[in-house]
This record gives C-alpha cells, sequence and structure tokens, in this order.
C-alpha cells in the first residue's frame, strides 16, 4: 500500500496555493490523476518520487519515504519514473538504457521488443522520434520491475492507433509485475479505460471521481472549427475533436460569429 498525505506550497498562474494531498493507493491498483495545467500534477508526482520537496508523509509498504522534513533518496525508492521530458541517458544508446537500470536481459528483450523498439536498440536516443523516445522510456521503467510506477502523460506523444496499444501494454505489465501506478493525464478517455480510480486535482485538493459519474458528467466536448459552409440558416462544420475530424450541423444563432479556428462547447445527447 501507498500512503500518501504532504503539503507543498506552490505558485500558479492566479498566484500562491498549497498543494494538500492525501489519499491511499493498494498494492497493484492504477490510479489516473486528471486537472487543468498548473494544478500541481507534475510536481505531485515529483514529490512522490523524491526529487521535490514537501512537508507530510509517504509510506510505500510499511516504509517510510518521507517523515516531515526526513526524505529517503530517490534511489532506495523502488519506483519507476516517466516525466513528461522522458529523461533518458542522451549519450547512451536504446538498449543500454534499459541495460543501465536492469541485468535482465530477457526481459529488457522483451519490452524493448513488444513496444516496437528493438530494432532501434543499437540507436543514440537522441536521434528517435518523440514518440519512440517516449515508448524507450516506460520501457526503461518498467524494466526495473518498480513497485511504485509514476507516468506523467506517458502517451501524449503517439498516434490514436499506438496508443491504444501502449494502453494494453501498460496494463498488461503492470497487472504481471503487481506494480502500483499513478498516471498523471489529460485523456479522459485513458483515464477511463486504464484506472481501478480516478481523482481530480483541482485548487491544491485531489477528489476522487467515480467511474460511473465520470461518464455521467461529461455532457460536453469541446472541438475546434477546421472548416465550415453556411447554408441558409444553419452551418455544416468540420469539427477537430481529440485528433479525430467529425462534421456536424447546428443553427446559426447558437454560434453567430463562427470563424475557423474557434473553439466551441457541444453539448453530447
Amino acid at each position: 500500500m501507498i500512503r500518501v498525505d504532504i503539503k507543498k506550497s506552490l505558485l500558479g498562474a492566479n498566484g500562491k496555493f498549497d498543494l494538500s494531498v492525501k489519499f491511499k493507493i493498494k498494492r497493484g491498483e492504477f490510479v489516473s490523476i486528471l486537472g487543468e495545467s498548473g494544478e500541481g500534477k507534475s510536481t505531485l508526482l515529483r514529490v512522490i518520487a523524491g526529487l521535490d520537496e514537501a512537508f507530510g508523509e509517504i509510506e510505500a509498504n510499511g516504509e517510510f519515504w518521507l517523515k516531515n522534513n526526513r526524505s529517503l533518496s530517490v534511489q532506495k525508492r523502488s519506483i519507476g519514473y516517466v516525466p513528461q521530458e522522458y529523461a533518458l541517458f542522451e549519450n547512451m544508446s536504446v538498449l543500454r538504457n534499459l541495460e543501465y537500470v536492469s541485468r535482465d536481459k530477457t526481459l529488457i528483450k522483451e519490452l524493448l521488443s513488444s513496444f516496437g523498439v528493438w530494432d532501434l536498440r543499437d540507436r543514440g536516443v537522441k536521434s528517435l522520434s518523440g514518440g519512440q523516445q517516449q515508448r524507450v522510456a516506460i520501457a526503461r521503467a518498467l524494466a526495473t520491475k518498480p513497485k511504485l510506477l509514476l507516468l506523467d502523460e506517458p502517451l501524449s506523444a503517439l498516434d490514436v492507433k499506438r496508443r491504444e496499444s501502449m494502453q494494453k501494454l501498460i496494463l498488461n505489465y503492470t497487472k504481471k509485475m503487481n506494480t502500483t501506478t499513478i498516471m498523471v493525464t489529460h485523456n479522459l478517455e485513458e483515464a477511463y479505460l486504464m484506472s481501478n480510480r480516478v481523482y481530480l486535482l483541482k485548487s491544491g485538493k485531489l477528489l476522487e471521481k467515480k467511474r460511473e459519474n465520470i461518464v455521467k458528467e461529461q455532457m460536453f466536448i469541446n472541438g475546434k472549427v477546421v472548416d465550415f459552409t453556411d447554408n441558409s440558416n444553419k452551418y455544416d462544420v468540420v469539427l477537430l475533436v481529440n485528433n479525430s475530424l467529425f462534421k456536424t450541423s447546428f443553427q446559426k444563432d447558437k454560434f453567430p460569429n463562427l470563424r475557423v479556428g474557434d473553439i466551441i462547447k457541444l453539448e453530447l445527447k
């Protein structure tokens, strides 16, 4: 079990606020944290990883990683951490990045093959695309067989098809290793499909959202106007929603000054 009860002062877009978070996660659970930018989601992961200071307590399986001002070093916490910038060793090849953290050559080959980067094993990570680096970073984190896996927007650089494949792979490996996982994401579908529990971080507070309520509460979607045709009293509109294009129509009086590039909110029915 992971128990987190921490406080930390942060500076957001609207000034100073306190990140005050308290929650427990059972061994093997997969938890997602949603929230707007600047709410402290990445900072929370860094505090749990031991990379940022905070006041309070973090207890993992009976061992205190943080207690008041005493903090266990990052190296002594059994975690795998994938930050948004990947943090790969740029002076090493793909293979050496994983060999640096694990001696299990069989697992390393399996992970790199599963994530579609085994053929890139001898290439330097700087030569890889963002999506390829992201997959290598996740493979490296899993290669340590961590008790706790921290993922910060781990699939943001991937296309839809690859993203869906990686979601399944991450779930398979975390279940196989009985790894507790905390994932920060902006992708509601991803959080819903992958998680046992979903939290919303807002104004420094962590609020649990029941999975059934996530579906019921999301009554609107935002779409970007890519193109539209003016047909008498209505618009025929092409919208970009989550990297997919949709065509719809609505009355002109609903959006009288419509322009290409506008972000509009549509009600789900």
